[in-house]
């Protein structure tokens, strides 16, 4: 089993053709045919369904395709780490994220270490949040952006970030995007894009949502989301206001951030190992934590 066939199976998966893989691989299709028999004969069962018009990925082909692509993104990593490894010791910082606005914060983060380490370079990966934290538990990721979880965490330490002071998104049209501030009670009745990961959505349906997640007053006026992205983009096409976390909150030339006065109890932060003592990783701790990141 090797990256070309672990490439070549991800994008047939991912586009259902041969010819567009081998397009986007730059290979011929009888090479792609070639890797996929390959991979086959190696784990010894089918992982496409084939006839002249279609091709769809059997059982243990759709079981097959997360590992695959953790495995090439471990690939990848590991090239991304060689071709930095002529930089300085404890230079490179393994950061697991799970939202675009995490990027944006972390950016600030991100100068002021490049002030202090000039070969710093920061290795950025995406996944859901529990899958981030394992990661960063088995030594894979140095830190990770998540919720704070309940109960036991093993040998991981958290460090909180948020204050949970939450911002209202709006339009620029809306009739109260001229205010300084904003009382939910104004908007509540309003129709709503609410951001929760998937993660948190059986918190969503099955627990108190006044104590958990901000929400309207009628079910039927949400609009779910899993990303800050998309709440910017479902807000941008009007489908309602959004409540965000204060430091998360990035501007925008068409949408309004304004403070708001709802608490959100979910801590938001990131979790590290209790034996990591790199410097750059303490380093990076202490600049998220600065108060001037929150504005």
């Amino acid at each position: 089993m090797n990256t070309s066939q672990l490439e070549c199976f991800v994008r047939v998966a991912e586009t259902f053709s041969f010819q567009q893989a081998a397009d986007d691989l730059h290979i011929s299709q009888p090479a792609v045919s070639k890797q996929i028999i390959a991979l086959e004969t190696e784990i010894g069962a089918p992982l496409f369904i084939r006839t002249t018009r279609t091709v769809a990925l059997t059982t243990i082909g759709e079981k097959f395709l997360a590992d695959a692509k953790r495995m090439l993104q471990m690939t990848y990593h590991a090239r991304q780490l060689s071709a930095g490894a002529q930089r300085k010791e404890g230079q490179m910082l393994r950061i697991g994220y799970t939202d675009s606005g995490e990027l944006y914060f972390m950016t600030r983060a991100f100068q002021k270490l490049k002030e202090k380490y000039p070969d710093f370079l920061p290795l950025l990966v995406y996944n859901k949040w529990d899958i981030n934290t394992l990661e960063v538990e088995h030594g894979r990721l140095d830190v990770c952006f998540s919720f704070k979880r309940n109960g036991h965490n093993g040998h991981l330490v958290f460090q909180q970030i948020s204050d949970n002071k939450m911002v209202c998104l709006m339009p620029l049209s809306h009739p109260l995007a001229g205010n300084d501030f904003i009382r939910f009670e104004q908007i509540k009745d309003e129709q709503q894009v609410c951001v929760i990961p998937l993660p948190h959505r059986n918190s969503f349906y099955n627990t108190d949502r006044n104590e958990t997640f901000p929400h309207s007053s009628r079910d039927k006026k949400i609009i779910l989301c899993d990303t800050i992205a998309e709440g910017y983009a479902l807000v941008l096409s009007g489908f309602g206001w959004c409540l965000l976390p204060g430091y998360l909150a990035y501007p925008h030339p068409s949408l309004r951030v304004i403070p708001c006065d709802y608490r959100f109890n979910k801590t938001h932060g990131v979790y590290y190992h209790e034996d990591n003592n790199s410097a750059l990783l303490k380093a990076f701790l202490q600049a998220i934590h600065d108060p001037e990141q929150a504005g």
